[in-house]
């Protein structure tokens, strides 16, 4: 029951979900910029973010990351870079494309963020196993907690879900032996803060 759990919770809350996660949130919140789009606006852009930040590098990865891996011989927890390096450079196309929309840039910095935190996460691997599903779990908890600085909005009951969603992830790649404490934690710290920082500043 405890692994079935676990295996849940880390489907569920597979990293290159939360862009997807993060705009139908902030689609069914009460701002202007999100009202003044369409419905079927919102989802024609969900399910665009959804195919380029999860199925197309999602499948990507499965169909050819190996082979690329055996092509330049990467092994072990080496391996790790090939689909953060293919999920960066679909992200980068993503926000390409939407870039090119007239919509809020609220829509499009997380999706920044999250180009930057691949790049992070990318160099880190090199030397140390951070936990990349806790670094999206705190980037979602990092978007959400500028905006209700900045927009005065009251999101606690929000905040307070991610702070425990995050619990449950960590949990998750503790319980799996995945990774370490510290691994954990600081991935949760990076996406986080490098969040927060996409949205004070762009």
């Amino acid at each position: 029951m405890e692994k079935q759990l676990t295996k849940f919770i880390s489907a569920v809350f597979h990293p290159m979900l939360f862009p997807t996660y993060y705009l139908f949130i902030i689609f069914n919140m009460q701002f202007s910029f999100s009202q003044i789009l369409p419905e079927t606006g919102k989802w024609r852009i969900l399910i665009l973010v959804f195919i380029s930040t999860f199925l197309i590098p999602g499948l990507f990865s499965q169909v050819f990351g190996r082979q690329i891996g055996k092509f330049i011989r990467i092994t072990g927890n080496d391996a790790r870079r090939i689909p953060l390096s293919i999920a960066l450079f679909f992200y980068v196309i993503t926000y390409s494309m939407l870039s090119q929309l007239q919509i809020s840039p609220l829509f499009t910095i997380f999706i920044l963020g999250s180009i930057s935190l691949l790049a992070i996460a990318l160099i880190i691997t090199t030397f140390w196993s951070i936990s990349i599903y806790m670094v999206a779990t705190g980037a979602l908890f990092g978007a959400f907690l500028c905006m209700a600085l900045i927009l005065k909005s009251d999101m606690l009951l929000l905040l307070m879900t991610l702070i425990f969603v995050a619990g449950f992830v960590g949990y998750s790649r503790l319980k799996t032996s995945a990774h370490q404490p510290m691994q954990v934690y600081s991935g949760f710290l990076l996406g986080a803060v490098t969040m927060y920082l996409h949205f004070l500043y762009f």
